[in-house]
């Protein structure tokens, strides 16, 4: 698998392609195996976090206070 990394760091994959691509159109390909972990993890992100809204809209409005004032 060929693929293009974020940063010159390497850790996060910004596209991929199943061939070598044209240097001058997609600079900074790599070819890397098909079971990397960078890989893996593009193709199979970890489930979301449920968040129950009513406490997310608690941490804003705490986090918010001007927003939560207006809404009394």
């Amino acid at each position: 698998m060929f693929v293009q990394f974020t940063d010159e760091k390497q850790t996060s994959i910004k596209s991929y392609f199943a061939a070598d691509q044209d240097p001058d159109v997609w600079p900074g390909i790599v070819e890397i195996d098909d079971d990397d972990p960078r890989l893996l993890l593009l193709l199979n992100p970890p489930a979301p976090v449920d968040i129950d809204p009513m406490d997310k809209l608690k941490t804003f409005l705490s986090e918010n206070p001007d927003v939560a004032e207006m809404l009394k």
